[in-house]
């Protein structure tokens, strides 16, 4: 794929090498993210002396690319997200219609915490009941195949080996 005319507008406003700086920007991260991207060794980089300090010099095209795997792994794919939403209506059909926290928390292995966090961040729709919240299954599903719970790493043994179990559904 080329880079250059996905990011045609990033392109024209950014020279071929950009600083830290305008890394953070392009790539809409913080400067310890792109820090630490850069001491992993996710984005190569040189260091350049120059008078008034130490620059890093990272190639227009390493920060495209890293925007594009962002873009694409973090959930701006939705013809995904869509096909993955099918895929746990499928899984969670026999489910009832409404949820206690407990219920998917002994399903999908997210604490009771992090399921009550959504509800109140609003992520998650919920109804408020005598004994706590109560989630509609269809509100369950869309959460659990949007791209906010999909991304990062840090995923329940039970929430993978679902996920596992549907992306293996998904290719043949």
């Amino acid at each position: 794929m080329n880079l250059l005319n996905h990011y045609p507008e990033i392109v024209a406003a950014y020279p071929e090498y950009i600083t830290q700086k305008q890394f953070c920007e392009v790539c809409g991260v913080c400067h310890k993210t792109a820090y630490n991207l850069e001491r992993r060794g996710e984005i190569p980089y040189k260091v350049v002396d120059t008078p008034t300090g130490r620059i890093h010099h990272i190639k227009l095209i390493d920060a495209l690319a890293y925007l594009y795997k962002k873009d694409t792994l973090y959930g701006n794919d939705e013809s995904i997200n869509r096909e993955i939403y099918k895929m746990f209506s499928q899984h969670f059909a026999y489910l009832p219609d409404l949820l206690r926290t407990q219920q998917i928390k002994e399903l999908t292995g997210f604490s009771t915490t992090a399921i009550q966090r959504w509800v109140l961040e609003k992520r998650i729709i919920a109804i408020h009941g005598r004994k706590g919240w109560n989630i509609p299954r269809e509100s369950l599903i869309a959460f659990l195949s949007s791209s906010y719970c999909l991304r990062g790493n840090r995923k329940p043994q039970k929430f993978q080996a679902i996920l596992e179990k549907c992306a293996g559904e998904l290719k043949p």
